[in-house]
């Protein structure tokens, strides 16, 4: 079954629970009005009877009253989860049809000075980190930021990170499962911030108030069973819960030190640990994903967090004042947290740090591996460990998948020599440049480790600079052509550290003269090739191909083509041998009235 076609089920089918569970909410909802009425003329007639009656009578109508509340909460949970889940996937629908507009662009991300990501269009509004993003923590995001910033470069790496992704891929309810989780409550960067502050914070010793409390709640207790039993007088356990809110005040300070402090953090620990259990659930082959869940089980077993957010829990009574008031004058309760608190942060908050990390880790992937779910026709590129004088790269039927899918061209791409540049010749708007970002692109994804829009995509890693949409800078008081002189600049400086690279130029020194551009452009060539960089090049400057007989083995001639059909331009987007030999800026100017 398609991608398209599950996600419609499955929006059938939360629909379905949501109005089921929408309408047990709406019976429950009378339930609770019917019952609390019946308690009160209940209660009203037992009135007549004896007091054991009354008491018997409200005991059993507060317990039905309660009952009925925690199923009416735990049927409206259950409706606002359908009602995400519904949610998730008709926006996975939407993108499928090309409107990915929902989801986080990630332009704060965006820099133009960056290798490649400014001209690739990776982030902003309609950008490739928009098509991907589902990602559901702040930390996540950004760590599927730098992935895309910072592509892997090592064959072994991709080749596991794939694995990950095709392993993960598999799981589509445990991933829709995890971005509900994460949109029922994001984890921002602030409470990962505070977790960090909390945790790595020192626990000091709390021995004397373990003690302390230990031994007056059980004091309270043989007491409180002495005055019952009537051995001793009532006063004298006055007197002792007096005792108790003495001791409490004495130690109210450093208790709400440790409330305030837990109140910032509360929210994520349980969003944390409902992550980790989605997670834990899970059997995976790859073992990329096997590590990261692996940590989120290493230095805490199962059930510690679920321990913490317990004792966050306890440690909310003291909001109730009537429950604060009875707990910590018997049993000294709010001593009793903190020394809970500080053994569970001796024992476990180092490896607090660590889930958490892995979890963002996990949320990233899961964006990955979403894709991949959604694209199976697409292909897992085929890296080849790169070496100093080797570069590979072969594509047939490259598209790119920012263009509506009806409106795709595929074109081929064959490198197979290091120092090698293809030169792409054509006319306006025949597909140059589309062409570039269109290999650029599928470079980049074939290094995230996501299968692409070709039939067949191998390659050599290497890193990706372009200059593409250079800009100029009122602010800096640069001109569009010192902005591109800077650009250039930065490849040869890049060149001259000894990396190898892989450029995409389009249209070189586009902001001089037609003779200067022409011998700069040659110069530039000659230089990249001598640093055995590889690339394509974008062009109007026909003679630029005639680089071809200077460099036979390193210099590939490619062209668009256009042609006028009665009286109308046809673009066909193919990717022809040799240098163009049509053009179309005068025919264009004529109809659109500029000249005669």
């Amino acid at each position: 079954m398609q991608p398209g076609e599950v996600f419609r089920n499955r929006i059938r089918k939360y629909n379905k629970k949501k109005d089921a569970f929408e309408k047990k909410s709406r019976r429950l909802s009378w339930s609770r009005l019917i019952v609390f009425l019946a308690g009160l003329a209940a209660i009203y007639i037992s009135t007549l009877f004896n007091f054991v009656v009354l008491i018997s009578i409200i005991i059993v109508f507060i317990a039905a009253f309660l009952r009925i509340v925690y199923l009416h909460n735990k049927a409206l949970t259950q409706m606002q989860k359908a009602e995400r889940l519904e949610n998730i996937n008709q926006l996975e629908v939407n993108a499928l049809n090309h409107d990915f507009s929902s989801f986080a662009h990630g332009g704060e991300y965006q820099a133009p000075e960056h290798d490649f990501s400014f001209d690739l269009n990776i982030f902003g509004q309609n950008s490739v980190f928009q098509l991907f993003n589902r990602t559901v923590t702040d930390n996540g995001e950004q760590k599927l930021a730098d992935w895309f910033s910072r592509p892997l470069l090592k064959a072994n790496d991709i080749k596991n990170r794939q694995e990950a992704v095709r392993d993960l891929s598999q799981h589509l309810n445990h991933l829709q499962w995890f971005m509900e989780t994460g949109q029922r409550r994001r984890f921002t960067k602030e409470q990962t911030h505070n977790l960090n502050v909390w945790t790595g914070r020192k626990a000091h010793s709390v021995k004397k108030e373990r003690w302390l409390a230990r031994s007056f709640s059980l004091v309270s207790l043989i007491l409180a069973g002495l005055t019952i039993a009537g051995v001793i007088f009532w006063p004298w356990l006055i007197l002792w819960v007096i005792a108790g809110l003495t001791i409490t005040a004495t130690y109210n300070r450093k208790v709400n030190e440790h409330h305030a402090g837990l109140n910032h953090i509360a929210p994520s620990l349980e969003t944390l640990n409902q992550l980790i259990s989605i997670i834990t659930d899970l059997e995976f082959k790859s073992e990329t994903l096997k590590t990261e869940q692996n940590k989120l089980n290493s230095s805490m077993d199962d059930s510690s967090l679920k321990k913490l957010v317990n004792i966050l829990q306890a440690f909310d009574v003291r909001h109730n004042v009537f429950a604060a008031f009875l707990l910590n004058s018997l049993f000294l309760w709010d001593l009793h947290q903190i020394a809970r608190l500080s053994s569970w942060k001796q024992k476990h908050g180092a490896g607090l740090k660590e889930k958490t990390e892995s979890i963002f880790t996990f949320d990233a992937l899961i964006s990955l591996a979403n894709f991949a779910y959604c694209y199976p026709e697409y292909t897992y590129p085929e890296p080849e460990e790169s070496s100093t004088d080797t570069f590979h790269l072969k594509g047939t039927n490259c598209k790119h998948i920012l263009i509506p899918k009806q409106e795709r061209v595929g074109n081929p791409i064959s490198m197979t020599e290091k120092g090698s540049f293809s030169i792409i010749t054509g006319a306006n708007m025949a597909g140059k440049s589309t062409y570039l970002r269109t290999i650029g692109l599928n470079m980049i994804l074939a290094q995230l480790g996501v299968p692409v829009d070709c039939e067949t995509f191998t390659f050599t890693p290497v890193r990706v600079i372009s200059s593409l949409s250079t800009k100029d800078s009122l602010v800096k008081n640069e001109s569009f052509f010192y902005a591109e002189l800077k650009r250039l600049q930065y490849i040869i400086q890049t060149l001259e550290k000894g990396e190898q690279l892989f450029c995409l130029l389009d249209e070189i020194l586009k902001g001089t003269n037609s003779k200067d551009k022409q011998t700069g452009s040659q110069k530039l060539l000659r230089k990249l090739i001598k640093y055995e960089s590889n690339g394509i090049v974008a062009t109007h400057d026909l003679q630029l191909g005639e680089l071809e007989k200077e460099f036979p083995r390193k210099i590939q001639n490619h062209c668009f083509e256009v042609e006028i059909k009665n009286d109308k331009l046809y673009f066909d987007y193919q990717l022809k041998a040799g240098i163009a030999q049509s053009l179309n800026a005068s025919f264009l100017m004529r109809k659109m009235g500029i000249t005669e």
